[in-house]
């Protein structure tokens, strides 16, 4: 997954951080990133979640937008299948795939043919995640996919809740 402010890049062996470096005194690399970006151990559970399920996208980009009409920023994330993608149905290949997460909006689905807003939790289990990427990946927006009633939360998803509220109210 890659992780950067402003823009994003592409790769899917792991974490891609502005810096790749150390910061200097006593301050850790992941207090950091975990303060700019505190999405990204979501993305990053998602992503681990995705290949347990043998569902393995092109791409996965994490990262802060400012593109909000107010100036307000918006924390992503982006899992992407291209058009032609071998996870891909016969019936979505030619669309291709993007789950999106907004801090904002949740989660949403799009295809080339529309986009769908998932009815799952802002901090859904990387489980409930994946499942519904195998069945719009298999059978397109139209699938019917709902969560199970035991749709879980991810098991951070209290912690996660603070950072979001302590990084809209620093002004980032």
């Amino acid at each position: 997954m890659s992780g950067i402010e402003g823009t994003c890049a592409a790769g899917t062996a792991g974490k891609d951080t502005p810096t790749g470096g150390q910061p200097s005194g006593a301050t850790s690399t992941h207090a950091v990133v975990t303060a700019v970006m505190p999405h990204l151990a979501y993305g990053d559970a998602i992503h681990a979640e995705l290949g347990a399920w043998e569902l393995r996208p092109e791409r996965m980009d994490a990262g802060v937008s400012t593109a909000m009409s107010d100036g307000q920023q918006e924390l992503f994330l982006r899992i992407i299948w291209p058009v032609g993608h071998d996870d891909l149905g016969e019936d979505v290949r030619a669309d291709g795939l993007t789950l999106a997460w907004s801090h904002m909006t949740g989660w949403t689905a799009h295809t080339a043919d529309g986009e769908l807003l998932l009815d799952v939790d802002e901090f859904a289990a990387p489980s409930v995640v994946a499942e519904a990427a195998l069945h719009l990946a298999e059978d397109g927006l139209h699938c019917g996919w709902t969560p199970g009633e035991d749709a879980a939360l991810w098991e951070h998803a209290a912690v996660a809740d603070i950072a979001l509220v302590l990084f809209d109210e620093g002004g980032r």
